[in-house]
């Protein structure tokens, strides 16, 4: 049965590093990507114009993405040193008036609340 959904590419990730991707073009698929306790955060980190998978790790303080050729890239955003990583907040996006996602932070715990880009 083929699917008939006809929108972008749905995801859901199991909080285990399982995609599950629902898409016109491929159909039903699944994708390993991540481990426990990392937060999924797809976007277009590389400008293709569709999104990739990506996951923030609060372990480590680096996003990572998955790239079309099955590399993944990591998003270092200088904070991988700071004693309390668990405060800190996923908020990637279109910054800098950019075409692509960055990779971004933000801790909630300090005024003003400006996140840490990375680029």
């Amino acid at each position: 049965m083929q699917p008939t959904y006809s929108g972008p590419p749905k995801v859901d990730h199991s909080g285990q590093g399982v995609w599950t991707i629902l898409s016109t073009f491929t159909g039903v698929r699944t994708v390993m990507f991540g481990q426990a306790g990392d937060i999924p955060v797809p976007g277009a980190y590389d400008g293709l114009g569709y999104d990739e998978l990506a996951v923030y790790r609060p372990s480590t303080g680096n996003f990572y993405v998955l790239e079309p050729n099955g590399n993944t890239k990591t998003l270092k955003l200088g904070v991988g040193s700071s004693a309390d990583l668990t405060s800190l907040v996923p908020v990637p996006g279109q910054y800098d008036n950019s075409t692509y996602y960055q990779g971004a932070l933000l801790n909630p715990n300090t005024v003003p609340n400006t996140p840490i880009l990375g680029h």
